[in-house]
């Protein structure tokens, strides 16, 4: 901006020195330099005001027009825009002319005056490429799919086979128009149009072809097309990684596996290439292998954030959180202002049960990023672990007071309060939740089963679970939440529809175990519900907390009164 500032100076002092006389006159080169000075200082009002002047003194120049259609776009004063276009062509309208006013309406999506303009232009200069592209463009921007449209496209193909310029640009063509054939939801004919050109096998189009393939699901063609860009480009990290996710896509690990070894070659210190060798070990079930592989990289690598952060994820996966925590440490030295980190230290503490380390690193974080509620609701729950409810709820209240719009901490503030038996704040941090958000499912099942399990309004219970069934179908806890309320009811055949349902999808969760029995014991398959208590109850001894107060007791007595 500086160098334009002492450039605009130098035209001035110029004109100052040469023709002093004439700028107390009206001197319309002044007028328009001033007018460009106040452009670019973005000072519109007077732009318009100079360049108007320039205009009275000089009618017939092209450039002052050109000069107000763009200050009245920038001040959006739409009539004198258009209004300044009817003069200009009015005394211009050369093809280049009509071609300057057609983009420029095509840039503001003007669509139906740069068609009313264009069909001028193109019965007046009718063999006008430059032209045509435009209307190539137009049909493209609106999206038109008429016979019309397609007719004019496929002809302009054909023609760029005989005109220099339309041929160097004859990929476009054939993309447009592949893309109107997409809007018809003709995929293959959009595939011949691109197989039939060039560019769409080479290293800058190859990409659009390949979209399609994976979009019809044909990837013996994707992987064929990848091979041979590769072929051509065997360094071309866009393709490897291309062909990389492909394999993974298709389930093809060892093959994705080779891939991504010669990606890490190419490009070893690659933002996410070791993430992406990380989580395919995972799917191959290789994370100790996974390991060792890095672990022989440390000296290539001691002072990568990436490369410790990803190997403290896999000591964490592998349950190794003694050297997850090492890595993450070593991560966080070298950026120490990345919330991540502290996060997943959280976590790797939490798991060993060192509740106090997790507590500090979130508060870290929370100092760190302030503005991100998750790192809230990530402390609430080390809190929660830790057993101190009330710390709970002191950090939700001073989140919801940060974030008060935000339905999701008003339930875990909800939950706070129930798991201290306050169940008046619970209701009322439910219903917060959904006065911000009707529709979270979450809190409509919470809520409307705890007036299931309470006994306090079944019939609303049951109508606040289907709510959220609506969103989540195959939900097992909403699912789980409906067949008792339904239960309640005395309903016991539809009940038992929907806790097979929830049991299919999470047959090891006690409450759902013992729900399932419950239904059975009234439907008279004592036998069958009696194991499913015995499950619930081996279930729940390995929990460190239960699930829903008192269950435990619930299904004892169950077991004790169970009668044949």
């Amino acid at each position: 901006m500086h160098k334009i500032l002492i450039a605009f100076s130098l035209v001035l002092a110029i004109l100052f020195n040469n023709s002093c006389a004439s700028i107390k006159g009206d001197n319309p080169y002044f007028y328009y330099v001033m007018c460009k000075y106040a452009y670019l200082n973005q000072d519109f009002k007077s732009a318009e005001e100079l360049c108007e002047k320039t205009k009275q003194i000089l009618p017939k120049n092209r450039q002052i027009y050109k000069e107000l259609m763009k200050i009245y776009l920038k001040q959006l004063k739409i009539k004198k825009f258009y209004k300044t276009i009817e003069e200009y062509l009015a005394k211009y309208n050369s093809a280049e002319d009509y071609y300057y006013v057609i983009d420029l309406l095509l840039k503001i999506n003007s669509f139906k005056k740069a068609n009313e303009y264009l069909t001028k232009a193109l019965k007046k200069y009718p063999n006008n490429v430059k032209l045509k592209l435009l209307k190539a463009q137009l049909i493209f921007k609106k999206g038109d799919t008429s016979k019309e449209s397609i007719q004019f496209l496929k002809k302009l193909l054909q023609e760029a086979n005989k005109n220099q310029y339309l041929k160097e640009r004859k990929h476009k063509i054939a993309y447009i128009l592949a893309r109107i054939y997409l809007l018809k939801g003709d995929i293959k004919t959009a595939i011949k149009i691109l197989e039939e050109n060039p560019e769409y096998k080479s290293k800058e189009g190859y990409a659009i072809l390949l979209e399609l393939y994976k979009e019809t699901k044909d990837y013996e063609k994707a992987e064929k097309l990848l091979k041979e860009v590769l072929k051509k480009y065997p360094k071309n990290l866009d393709a490897l990684n291309r062909l990389f996710q492909l394999y993974v896509d298709t389930n093809q690990y060892e093959k994705a596996k080779e891939i991504i070894d010669k990606i890490i070659k190419l490009n070893p210190k690659g933002k996410d290439v070791l993430l992406k060798k990380f989580f395919l070990y995972l799917k191959l079930g290789k994370v100790d292998e996974f390991i060792k592989a890095l672990e022989k990289l440390k000296d290539k690598y001691k002072d990568n954030f990436e490369y410790h952060f990803i190997l403290g994820m896999a000591y964490e996966e592998a349950k190794d959180y003694k050297n997850a925590i090492k890595h993450y440490q070593k991560a966080k030295n070298l950026r120490p202002e990345n919330t991540e980190v502290y996060e997943r230290l959280a976590i790797a503490y939490t798991n060993l049960k060192q509740y106090d380390k997790a507590i500090e690193e979130l508060k870290q974080a929370i100092n760190l990023k302030p503005d991100d509620y998750q790192l809230y609701t990530a402390l609430s729950q080390v809190y929660e672990l830790k057993g101190d409810y009330k710390k709970v709820v002191e950090v939700l209240e001073e989140a919801t007071k940060k974030f008060p719009n935000n339905a999701v901490l008003y339930y875990y503030l909800a939950i706070a309060y129930d798991n201290l038996d306050n169940w008046k704040k619970t209701e009322h941090y439910l219903k917060k939740a959904l006065e911000i958000r009707p529709n979270f499912p979450d809190a409509l099942n919470y809520l409307g089963y705890s007036y299931i399990i309470r006994n306090t309004n079944i019939d609303e219970g049951i109508k606040l679970v289907k709510k959220a069934l609506q969103f989540e179908p195959n939900h097992p806890a909403y699912l789980d939440s409906l067949a008792w309320g339904l239960f309640k009811k005395g309903k016991y055949k539809e009940a038992l529809e929907y806790i097979l349902k929830a049991y299919e999808k999470m047959s090891d969760d006690p409450v759902i175990n013992y729900h399932y029995g419950r239904i059975l014991e009234e439907l008279g398959e004592k036998s069958k519900a009696k194991e499913l208590y015995e499950k619930a109850l081996n279930l729940l001894e390995k929990l460190d907390k239960e699930p829903e107060k008192g269950i435990t007791k619930k299904i004892k007595e169950r077991l004790k009164n169970l009668k044949w």
